[in-house]
């Protein structure tokens, strides 16, 4: 809603950019018309990554030659996290579920 706003309000952007939501995947650009840039919110989550991957590559279609997609790479990683209370509590006996929440 924002970005689709200020295509129509911003006089730099009006006539210049056209947003579309749409399913990346499946939309055709009116008239075979091809994007300079795609840009997608398909981060996802942990573990599946909502598909994002296939969602990307399957829209490449979609950009003229030379376009950009974004973004154009990310990675997905873990980090450790500590919880000393809960594992003091695990550990000494004292609330066996604190693991588990």
């Amino acid at each position: 809603p924002a970005l689709a706003h200020r295509a129509r309000a911003d006089p730099l952007w009006r006539g210049r950019v056209a947003v579309v939501s749409a399913d990346m995947r499946s939309w055709a650009g009116p008239g075979g018309a091809r994007a300079d840039l795609l840009v997608s919110e398909l981060l996802g989550s942990l573990g599946d990554n909502e598909l994002s991957p296939e969602c990307l590559q399957g829209a490449a279609h979609l950009l003229r030659p030379g376009g950009a997609c974004v973004p154009w790479r990310y990675q997905s990683f873990l980090g450790p996290v500590s919880a000393s209370r809960a594992w003091a509590r695990a550990r000494d006996g004292s609330d066996p579920g604190a693991l588990e929440r």
